[in-house]
């Protein structure tokens, strides 16, 4: 996270998760990963991806403040820790440099200890093949033990992680092995919402028990079945990645079986799942495409 992307339309999607995440009683703690941009990219300013007005409508506050901050000569990061967007958040925002990492890394564990989830917000995300660990390019990746240190403290952990251009099953399939093996069996879940608007954004969530699986899980279907989802501003990732064998697409609804509670019915009715009848079978169909309607 750079100071010259405060306010964007990627703050407003992960604002809006960690704000999620705390109404369902989570202590957060954000680690900004925090780093000075290259000489190159210093050179502009970022305001490409700023919120757009019809998506205003999610979080008008939260917008406000944001909008606030991206048209400001105090754009910054410590411009969101003064917000109160978050305001019961731990915030670790100390910029990081190669050099120092392991001191770095150790002083956001002491900082952050306290909370139930961290937040770990790199430019990019996890770290992949192609980056040296010694590399300029590693400050813009979390590695892998850094993900364990706070699982080992039973913290669950919030990834950002930049979709890159991959096809999505074999996207989601390295990034699924990677958090889990970077996780060495503290993993109790890994769960994934994506937000496509500017550029395509996923937040993994890797939680330590289940307790912290059942309020996530709860955060991110708030969002995906609530207004954020209505207006396509973010969207449910079902792990491992499914797509549709008759289209190819991945815009899928769940269908769920059973008597329909109150809450089923209106998921239904505002489409975001599929009602399959009260009787289940060994062959019945888990989800049902978006596009084309084939169910499977």
């Amino acid at each position: 996270m750079q100071d010259r992307y405060a306010g964007d339309i990627g703050d407003f999607g992960k604002l809006a998760l960690l704000k999620a995440l705390a109404r369902e009683g989570l202590s957060i703690g954000v680690n900004w990963y925090k780093t000075a941009p290259a000489e190159k990219e210093a050179l502009n300013a970022d305001g490409k991806f700023l919120i757009p007005e019809r998506f205003a409508v999610c979080d008008p506050e939260l917008a406000g403040k944001l909008n606030s901050i991206s048209s400001s000569e105090r754009r910054s990061i410590a411009a969101l820790e003064n917000a109160n967007i978050l305001p019961d958040a731990f915030y670790y925002s100390t910029q990081m440099a190669v050099e120092n990492r392991r001191e770095w890394h150790q002083e956001a564990l002491n900082k952050l200890s306290n909370v139930d989830l961290v937040f770990l917000d790199p430019d990019n995300g996890l770290l992949v093949k192609s980056v040296g660990r010694k590399s300029a390019k590693s400050i813009k990746y979390v590695f892998p033990e850094e993900i364990f240190d706070y699982l080992n403290k039973n913290q669950s952990i919030l990834l950002y992680q930049h979709r890159c251009r991959k096809k999505p099953a074999l996207y989601f399939d390295e990034r699924l092995q990677s958090l889990k093996a970077a996780a060495r069996g503290k993993a109790w879940s890994i769960q994934a919402i994506a937000f496509p608007k500017g550029s395509i954004r996923d937040y993994f969530a890797i939680s330590v028990n289940p307790d912290h699986d059942a309020k996530i899980r709860n955060a991110f279907e708030s969002l995906a079945y609530g207004i954020w989802g209505d207006q396509g501003f973010c969207r449910l990732q079902p792990l491992p990645y499914v797509q549709c064998p008759s289209c190819g697409r991945d815009r899928l609804k769940p269908i769920v079986y059973g008597m329909p509670s109150a809450a089923a019915l209106e998921l239904e009715q505002n489409g975001h799942i599929v009602l399959g009848g009260c009787c289940i079978e060994e062959h019945s169909p888990n989800w049902q495409c978006s596009s084309c309607s084939c169910k499977f």
